[in-house]
């Protein structure tokens, strides 16, 4: 059993990479390790006007939050290329102006001609088709970065 779940996530990953994606990575639908994290930077108010934040806290705890009976994440990134327009940043220091290197840039996905989330979203249907045909009982859900996940901790 264990050499057929290698055989499938080998499949899933080269499906994915020969549509773009850069990497992949599967990871258990266990309680996120960031959690308690979560609910501190939440009581110390730093998610501004983000009220909806709060009003799905216990959701951020698992991914079956997101999808019942969730086993397994697969977690994708993809690359992006800087925007065209960058701007060198000089820090003054007290008695000396250091210069960060390399300059830093604005991302593409925060000027795009596109909104990302479609984008991607659009990129990962494939995927789920494929998902589907090699397990057809398997049902998933498609998220970029805006479901009750913490995402970076997966």
């Amino acid at each position: 059993m264990a050499a057929l779940i290698e055989l499938a996530k080998s499949q899933i990953e080269m499906f994915a990479k020969e549509r773009g994606f850069q990497s992949v990575g599967f990871v258990r639908a266990d309680d996120s390790e960031r959690f308690p994290e979560f609910c501190d930077w939440l009581e110390r108010g730093y998610n501004a006007s983000m009220d909806y934040l709060r009003k799905r806290i216990e959701a951020y705890r698992n991914p079956k939050g997101v999808l019942e009976h969730c086993q397994t994440l697969i977690v994708l990134t993809l690359p992006y290329q800087a925007h065209p327009w960058t701007e060198s940043v000089t820090k003054q220091g007290r008695d000396r102006s250091v210069s960060s290197d390399p300059s830093p840039t604005i991302g593409s996905y925060a000027m795009p001609a596109e909104d990302y989330h479609g984008w991607i979203r659009r990129k990962l249907k494939p995927l789920t088709r494929e998902l589907r045909r090699m397990f057809p009982d398997c049902r998933s859900r498609v998220e970029v970065d805006t479901a009750p996940l913490l995402e970076r901790h997966y």
